[in-house]
């Protein structure tokens, strides 16, 4: 999947769980999507990633390994869940 756009990056998923390749797949499309990305994502963390209220910026938070997004009120992850 992911080896045309990151050469030398090969992968087998087939030994983990459903639940575990599922994960690991979306991240790597959110590291396609930042590598790919014009913007320059800021990384944060739980303790110290700004309030919510800015609708649209995005942040990469170490914490929980995802891309947050500021939905206007909260920080979500992109399947939509609230962080």
């Amino acid at each position: 999947m992911a080896g045309k756009r990151f050469p030398n990056f090969n992968i087998a998923l087939d030994g983990f769980d459903l639940n575990q390749q599922t994960q690991l797949k979306t991240l790597i499309r959110q590291l396609i999507l930042l590598r790919e990305s014009d913007l320059n994502t800021k990384v944060y963390t739980d303790a110290n990633r700004p309030d919510a209220g800015s609708d649209g910026k995005i942040i990469f938070n170490s914490d929980d390994g995802q891309l947050n997004i500021d939905d206007g009120t909260n920080w979500t992850l992109p399947d939509g869940t609230t962080t």
